[in-house]
């Protein structure tokens, strides 16, 4: 039955062109993001699959070195607009 549930989602899918509709607004949304990497010091890379993306901030955009615990930017409020945030830390090391 699960086996089912999943192909006839696969189908969906395909048929109203979700995949490729994700595609194409991941195109948009990484150039999007791309901009704020050159506008922001905080923001060292951007990576994107698809609609889901990752901003890496960091100290200083040059030497990207890690940003401080206590001096992460992270403004949840966007979820109130649709859009979720998590925070992942990695300390470099």
């Amino acid at each position: 039955m699960s086996c089912a549930v999943g192909i006839a989602t696969l189908e969906v899918y395909e048929e109203d062109g979700l995949i490729e509709n994700s595609r194409k607004m991941g195109e948009v949304l990484a150039d999007e993001l791309r901009g704020i990497l050159s506008r922001l010091a905080a923001v060292g890379d951007v990576r994107s699959i698809g609609l889901f993306s990752v901003l890496e901030l960091v100290a200083d955009h040059a030497s990207r070195a890690p940003l401080d615990a206590a001096r992460r930017p992270v403004d949840f409020r966007q979820q109130e607009h649709g859009v979720r945030l998590s925070a992942v830390v990695h300390q470099a090391g």
